[in-house]
Protein backbone atom coordinates (compact mmCIF):
# COMPACT_ATOMS: atom_id res chain seq x y z
CA UNK A 1 0.00 0.00 0.00
CA UNK A 2 2.75 2.45 0.95
CA UNK A 3 5.51 2.56 -1.62
CA UNK A 4 8.36 4.80 -0.54
CA UNK A 5 10.81 5.26 -3.40
CA UNK A 6 13.77 6.14 -1.18
CA UNK A 7 12.95 3.82 1.70
CA UNK A 8 15.89 1.44 1.15
CA UNK A 9 19.52 2.27 1.70
CA UNK A 10 22.86 0.51 2.06
CA UNK A 11 24.60 0.21 5.43
CA UNK A 12 28.00 1.88 5.22
CA UNK A 13 29.64 -0.66 7.55
CA UNK A 14 28.36 -4.02 6.31
CA UNK A 15 26.78 -3.23 2.92
CA UNK A 16 23.40 -4.77 3.83
CA UNK A 17 20.16 -3.24 2.55
CA UNK A 18 17.94 -1.68 5.24
CA UNK A 19 14.41 -0.29 5.19
CA UNK A 20 11.62 0.54 7.67
CA UNK A 21 8.03 -0.62 8.11
CA UNK A 22 5.89 1.79 6.04
CA UNK A 23 2.62 1.20 7.91
CA UNK A 24 4.25 1.71 11.30
CA UNK A 25 6.00 4.79 9.93
CA UNK A 26 2.65 6.35 8.96
CA UNK A 27 1.14 5.46 12.34
CA UNK A 28 4.05 7.05 14.20
CA UNK A 29 3.78 10.20 12.09
CA UNK A 30 0.05 10.38 12.82
CA UNK A 31 0.61 10.07 16.57
CA UNK A 32 3.53 12.49 16.49
CA UNK A 33 1.52 15.35 14.96
CA UNK A 34 -1.45 14.82 17.28
CA UNK A 35 -0.44 17.70 19.63
CA UNK A 36 -0.52 20.11 16.68
CA UNK A 37 -4.27 19.50 16.38
CA UNK A 38 -4.70 20.40 20.04
CA UNK A 39 -2.20 23.28 20.20
CA UNK A 40 -4.69 26.08 20.89
CA UNK A 41 -6.34 24.39 23.91
CA UNK A 42 -2.90 23.43 25.27
CA UNK A 43 -1.52 26.96 24.96
CA UNK A 44 -4.73 28.51 26.30
CA UNK A 45 -4.64 26.12 29.25
CA UNK A 46 -1.02 27.02 30.00
CA UNK A 47 -1.91 30.69 29.92
CA UNK A 48 -4.84 30.26 32.32
CA UNK A 49 -3.36 27.66 34.65
CA UNK A 50 0.12 29.10 35.14
CA UNK A 51 -0.69 32.74 34.32
CA UNK A 52 2.09 33.00 31.75
CA UNK A 53 2.14 35.40 28.79
CA UNK A 54 1.11 34.28 25.31
CA UNK A 55 4.68 34.06 23.92
CA UNK A 56 5.95 32.11 26.93
CA UNK A 57 3.09 29.61 26.55
CA UNK A 58 4.04 29.05 22.89
CA UNK A 59 7.71 28.56 23.83
CA UNK A 60 6.74 26.00 26.47
CA UNK A 61 4.49 24.26 23.93
CA UNK A 62 7.34 24.20 21.38
CA UNK A 63 9.73 22.54 23.86
CA UNK A 64 7.14 19.97 24.88
CA UNK A 65 6.26 19.30 21.23
CA UNK A 66 9.91 18.74 20.25
CA UNK A 67 10.30 16.35 23.19
CA UNK A 68 7.12 14.55 22.13
CA UNK A 69 8.39 14.20 18.55
CA UNK A 70 11.75 12.80 19.68
CA UNK A 71 10.06 10.36 22.04
CA UNK A 72 7.47 9.10 19.58
CA UNK A 73 9.82 8.75 16.62
CA UNK A 74 12.21 6.67 18.73
CA UNK A 75 9.69 3.80 18.38
CA UNK A 76 10.58 3.34 14.70
CA UNK A 77 12.89 0.50 13.82
CA UNK A 78 14.79 -0.67 10.77
CA UNK A 79 14.35 -3.98 8.94
CA UNK A 80 17.07 -5.95 7.20
CA UNK A 81 15.95 -6.50 3.60
CA UNK A 82 18.98 -8.18 2.11
CA UNK A 83 22.08 -9.19 4.00
CA UNK A 84 25.38 -8.86 2.17
CA UNK A 85 27.07 -12.24 1.83
CA UNK A 86 30.79 -12.41 2.49
CA UNK A 87 32.72 -14.36 -0.17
Amino acid sequence: MFNFSDSCWQCEKCGSTLTYNGGLHMLVIGIAILPMLLNYPIVKGLMLLFNVPFLAAWVIFAFVFVGWMVGITSFEYFVLVKEKREK
